[in-house]
């Protein structure tokens, strides 16, 4: 199964346990999946509301316990539970 955005992935990076994929695009959103089976976890996640896809940087990460997400979209940062979005 594709993870798709509605924009190209500029960042990908499992959760520590393996369990889940984080993937950010420069369409200003990023999304949880599950790892085994492609299935998004979490609705699309904004980080920027003003996103232009013209040249940006994009990072995520996973806390070492799994429970939240980190991404990041030229300077501005988001923090999320990673299984529910909120």
């Amino acid at each position: 199964r594709k993870l798709e955005h509605p924009d190209r992935v500029g960042w990908a990076c499992f959760s520590p346990d393996g369990g889940c994929v984080v993937t950010v695009s420069i369409d200003g959103t990023a999304r949880v999946w599950d790892a085994a089976t492609g299935e998004p976890v979490t609705p699309l996640l904004a980080i920027r509301d003003d996103a232009d896809s013209s040249s940006r940087r994009v990072y995520a990460s996973v806390s070492h316990d799994g429970r939240r997400v980190v991404a990041t979209l030229d300077g501005t940062a988001r923090v999320w539970d990673s299984t529910t979005g909120n």
